[in-house]
């Protein structure tokens, strides 16, 4: 028995019988500045054309603006500007093995599935490089993240249903890429759900060494924000047909939940001489003696709480 608990505690921190680690979040008391893809995303949440238009009135502004500095004005101001961010921001620090996870209710079991996580591994130049979820549950590139289910413990007073693991060293070799943090709907084709049997659904982020939350959100208050009845869930659910009788293409209800992205930024000491907390990876073609660049690496979490539906984008 000693032996299977010293196993059991190497692989999670929660079966420790004696360790425990207590979370703490600071809040510096002052906003964030948006980043450049966020303010792009607030306008795509208004609609595709709303982040059309925006991105053309800001190239004739800063076409305008250039044209100023040209003409060496007095008053030229840069049109681009990056205000406080409207979203919850957290900075991950000391984390390496967290979790996406979902709970249908996560106080007992319900009769039925119903929200299912996935994660979408997107790259710097905007390349969905990877999706792991229900459908796709693992990726040989990234061995240690992983989609899982039908875990529950009934020792624990909370549990979730599934789950996507995401070990944060994963993606060590990749700079600048974001982990987009979704929640799909299946509705079963047996017989209806209880009306209350998903009020307490919810999807979180958590460290999954000690199963402890570091964001959590009901569904239901995520939908009541977006103004969406249930009705309107089970609705996009449904598989129509057009006029001519062929089946139109599914549409869909998926909550953006928000995003985990990495942040590189090169360090130099003054000296010139660089130094970071992550070397990258080394690259055969360079000479030895030929330094790279060094980078220090942040990793932070976005929550989002949207909702869309596929026939809208």
């Amino acid at each position: 028995m000693t032996a299977k608990q010293a196993r059991l505690e190497k692989s999670r921190l929660i079966e420790s019988a004696d360790r425990r680690i207590v979370h703490f979040i600071f809040n510096p008391g002052q906003p964030t500045k948006v980043s450049p893809f966020t303010r792009k995303f607030v306008k795509l949440m208004e609609g595709p054309e709303a982040l059309v238009e925006f991105e053309r009135q800001e190239a004739e502004a800063y076409d305008a603006y250039i044209d100023a500095i040209t003409k060496e004005e007095e008053d030229a101001t840069d049109p681009i500007v990056y205000g406080a961010n409207p979203f919850y921001e957290l900075e991950l620090k000391s984390l390496q093995r967290l979790s996406f996870a979902v709970a249908d209710n996560p106080f007992m079991k319900t009769e039925q599935a119903k929200y299912y996580p996935e994660i979408h591994v997107i790259l710097e130049n905007g390349t969905v490089f990877s999706t792991i979820g229900p459908s796709n549950r693992s990726d040989k590139n990234f061995s240690n993240s992983m989609f899982v289910e039908n875990f529950r413990d009934d020792r624990l007073k909370i549990n979730d249903d599934r789950k996507v693991k995401l070990t944060l060293s994963d993606f060590k070799n990749r700079r600048n890429l974001m982990v987009l943090l979704t929640v799909r709907v299946y509705e079963s084709k047996g017989p209806a759900a209880a009306a209350n049997a998903f009020k307490q659904a919810w999807y979180r982020l958590q460290n999954e060494d000690t199963n402890q939350s570091l964001d959590y959100s009901y569904i239901d208050k995520v939908k009541a924000q977006a103004g969406i009845e249930d009705a309107e869930e089970e609705q996009a659910d449904e598989d129509e047909e057009d006029e001519d009788g062929a089946p139109k293409a599914k549409n869909e209800m998926i909550f953006l939940a928000g995003r985990l992205y990495r942040e590189d930024t090169e360090v130099k000491t003054k000296g010139g001489e660089r130094q970071s907390e992550e070397q990258p990876p080394a690259s055969s073609d360079k000479p030895a003696n030929d330094e790279d660049p060094k980078f220090k690496t942040r990793w932070i979490y976005e929550r989002w709480n949207k909702v869309i539906n596929t026939s809208e984008f």
